[in-house]
């Protein structure tokens, strides 16, 4: 659940205890009772879902990018000697170059970098102990058949586990639909008591009231990948980003430093009076956005790659 989701939860909370108050006085009454039931079911059916919703994919994501990175790796290393061996042996488009090359192979989505490691092992298993002159050899063909064969489940289980995510987060939203339909339904009828009965009245108006029980904060999230040398852009919007902002910047991917800013545009390279916040790999660091070089002429938040491999960040705000 997020913030507004848990107040919510708290308010439903606080119409059950109003009518176990005053169960005698509702008890009698056909149409309050199964909606009195309906709410306490709803209680409980939220946060069971929310489990789902809140899961911790971190870890996953980080072995899964681990192994992306040494497929990436040797893939580029058959992929080079394969491509000398080719030309040494009048065979120069015995493979596609250019998907071979570190950019294309950092650029590529899971399942295409599966199936380019997999026709790269078809063409180089006939040949690997030719390979070894031009730098390869068949330990590294059989590292790419490996890594292709580890690669391929952790696709199909980051693919599965993002839908429960998702399939979660529509349930929950269903849930709290569901309950507003139950609590237009007793508004209606409890405004007969409205005149009859004008303090009960009150009392449920109170216990209907959400308050910011949960904290009233909500976290803003962007993430994102970053190619070696180039700058990636975090799109907060402007009523979110401020100077008071209070910032979590995250690097999500072993391989170096990656480099937090501020800059006057999106995607803009420092320049030499740019404050610069190194953030190491597993390390989040707290920070205003002042602190970190915020100014209203350098309102976007950029980060710097400047390591050899592709880079994973991630930027969080809290708001009120």
């Amino acid at each position: 659940m997020n913030s507004n989701q848990a107040n919510k939860w708290y308010m439903l909370l606080k119409v059950q205890s109003f009518f176990k108050t005053f169960n005698s006085t509702f008890s009698a009454f056909p149409q309050f009772p199964p909606l009195i039931t309906q709410i306490g079911n709803l209680i409980e059916s939220i946060p069971k879902e929310s489990v789902d919703v809140s899961a911790d994919l971190s870890g996953f994501t980080q072995q899964k990018e681990d192994d992306r990175l040494a497929l990436e790796k040797v893939c580029g290393k058959v992929g080079s000697a394969l491509l000398a061996y080719g030309i040494a042996n009048g065979t120069p488009y015995i493979i596609e170059s250019e998907d071979y090359l570190p950019s294309s192979l950092t650029l590529s989505s899971d399942s295409e970098l599966y199936v380019l490691a997999v026709q790269l092992f078809g063409v180089a298993q006939p040949v690997e102990a030719a390979l070894v002159t031009f730098g390869s050899g068949p330990a590294d063909v059989a590292e790419l058949n490996t890594g292709a064969g580890k690669f391929l489940p952790q696709i199909k289980v980051g693919r599965n586990q993002r839908k429960v995510k998702s399939r979660a987060a529509q349930k929950v939203k269903e849930l709290f639909a569901e309950a507003d339909e139950a609590l237009a339904k007793l508004d209606t009828y409890m405004k007969v008591y409205q005149y009859n009965d004008a303090n009960m009245y009150d009392q449920y108006n109170t216990a209907r009231k959400i308050d910011k029980r949960a904290g009233g904060h909500n976290v803003h999230k962007k993430h994102g990948k970053v190619l070696p040398g180039f700058v990636a852009h975090a799109p907060f919007a402007a009523e979110v980003l401020k100077a008071t902002s209070k910032l979590i910047l995250s690097n999500r991917k072993r391989g170096g430093d990656i480099i937090f800013y501020f800059s006057q545009r999106a995607n803009e390279k420092p320049v030499a009076q740019t404050k610069l916040t190194t953030v190491s790999f597993s390390k989040p660091l707290k920070i205003t956005a002042n602190d970190a070089g915020y100014t209203v002429h350098t309102p976007h938040l950029n980060i710097l790659n400047p390591n050899v491999t592709h880079g994973l960040w991630k930027a969080e705000i809290e708001t009120k």
